[in-house]
């Protein structure tokens, strides 16, 4: 597989080729999905699906659902073929090519680019061991038009990511009112006595496939206590247990914040993860 892991997708044809002046890259315009490869397939692929389409209605991006759908099934069965049935498919959805300016033009053509890579390196012994995440300074901003968009504009994660080097697995990211949002590329599960708790994102953050999951259908379905809210950073150093959540990593438990505190791995992280490998057992 050694000189296969980068293979990619562009409308439809095996291609690594995108237009200069595709917006996406111009002007970050468009969104994109992290979905995990498992014994050839992706186990919350409708999911992503059902958030793109969505998503693309508020940023004023044209995507025909049933096309991008046959396009991943297209993708994923190229790779089976290239002996590769496990791993990461990045998609991305663009406002296509489009001339100078802001303006969305009136005859938009979406542009949908998949790519292949291999899971991460620590993927097998983060979500055993637990990870160490370190409290980042740069602050979310608030914006209530894209909270909750995974878009093309990532800079603020950029800039929260190059805090630390290597000593870290994650960052945890506050926003402006110092309220606890995300870490840099997950969502975040707190236990506070017999329940669980999740920042709110309307004002900033990704509404992740697997926090909505875990809220709309693991915890109801295994009668755990879940609910949205919002948390101070002082809520999280004195919580029980916590993980971090996404649809690549599964739930992966933390053990600690920038040395402040230590926690061990706990039962009920435990039981959400066993939980979702039931369900998915890629996950496991």
């Amino acid at each position: 597989m050694g000189e296969r892991t980068n293979l990619s997708m562009v409308d439809g044809e095996l291609s690594a080729n995108v237009a200069p002046d595709d917006r996406g890259l111009a002007y970050g315009h468009g969104l994109f999905e992290t979905m995990r490869l498992s014994t050839g397939a992706i186990p919350l692929q409708d999911r992503h699906l059902a958030r793109l389409v969505r998503d693309a209605e508020r940023l004023h991006l044209p995507v025909d659902r049933a096309a991008v759908n046959a396009d991943i099934e297209r993708f994923s069965a190229h790779l089976k073929r290239a002996g590769i049935t496990a791993g990461v498919v990045k998609l991305i959805i663009t406002a296509g090519s489009g001339g100078r300016g802001y303006r969305t033009p009136k005859t938009l053509a979406a542009r949908c680019i998949l790519q292949y890579s291999a899971l991460p390196n620590d993927f097998s012994t983060l979500a055993q061991t637990g990870a160490r995440l370190y409290q980042c300074a740069y602050r979310l901003p608030a914006n209530t038009t894209l909270a909750g968009i995974k878009h093309l504009n990532r800079l603020d994660q950029i800039l929260a990511r190059n805090e630390w080097q290597d000593e870290y697995d994650d960052g945890l990211m506050l926003d402006q009112k110092n309220l606890l949002v995300e870490t840099t590329c997950a969502n975040v599960f707190v236990r506070m006595g017999d329940e669980w708790l999740t920042p709110r994102l309307e004002r900033a953050g990704i509404d992740g496939i697997l926090r909505a999951f875990i809220l709309n259908h693991l915890a109801p379905s295994n009668n755990l206590k879940v609910r949205e809210c919002d948390l101070q950073i002082e809520d999280v150093v004195r919580c029980s247990e916590w993980f971090l959540c996404n649809s690549v990593r599964g739930i992966v438990p933390i053990i600690d914040l920038s040395g402040v505190r230590q926690w061990p791995v706990g039962d009920g992280t435990l039981r959400f993860s066993h939980a979702l490998g039931k369900i998915y057992p890629c996950y496991l």
